[in-house]
């Protein structure tokens, strides 16, 4: 049982990553797609079909990405606001007035590369307790008390196919 908590934590920690910097270097080529369905993005904005903004099934919320499509040499920079693309092989959807801009509507899909060029948003800075960052450190997840919530073990049971009762 502790091995299973242990991939779980170390597994969501992984998706819990913090955003990128803006000095990133995070660049991407593949193919891109448009879209002007829908009525809410997965950061809860209302959508805007003509806006200039993209989804992308990673990249952190307000992150300012440059898309660039090679076929007409134009580029946009778009902000992400939205996740997605759920069709294979692709790597970001653009809004309709993104696609627009770099004459990918009629197309409807070509392959572009991204660039990350910043967040949106402000990044914040925590200041340090030293008496905190000296004080001993919380046990590893593997260390940590088995968990005593009675239906969370039911579940993990069931999908391990074994009691650890």
């Amino acid at each position: 049982m502790r091995g299973y908590v242990f991939t779980t934590v170390a597994c969501c920690g992984i998706l819990l990553a913090g955003p990128l910097e803006a000095n990133s270097s995070f660049k991407q080529e593949g193919k891109a797609s448009w879209y002007k369905m829908g009525t809410q993005t997965a950061n809860g904005e209302r959508y805007d079909p003509m806006g200039i903004t993209a989804a992308h099934p990673s990249l952190p919320f307000d992150t300012k990405v440059r898309v660039t499509n090679p076929a007409s040499g134009k580029s946009v920079v778009v902000r992400i606001n939205d996740r997605g693309p759920f069709t294979g092989g692709r790597i970001i959807d653009l809004s309709q007035g993104a696609a627009q801009k770099i004459n990918l509507v009629r197309a409807g899909v070509a392959k572009v590369s991204i660039e990350v060029l910043g967040s949106a948003a402000p990044v914040e800075t925590a200041s340090v307790d030293t008496a905190a960052a000296q004080a001993e450190p919380e046990p590893a997840a593997a260390e940590a008390d088995p968990v005593r919530d009675e239906p969370l073990l039911l579940m993990a049971e069931q999908r391990m196919g074994h009691s650890s009762r």
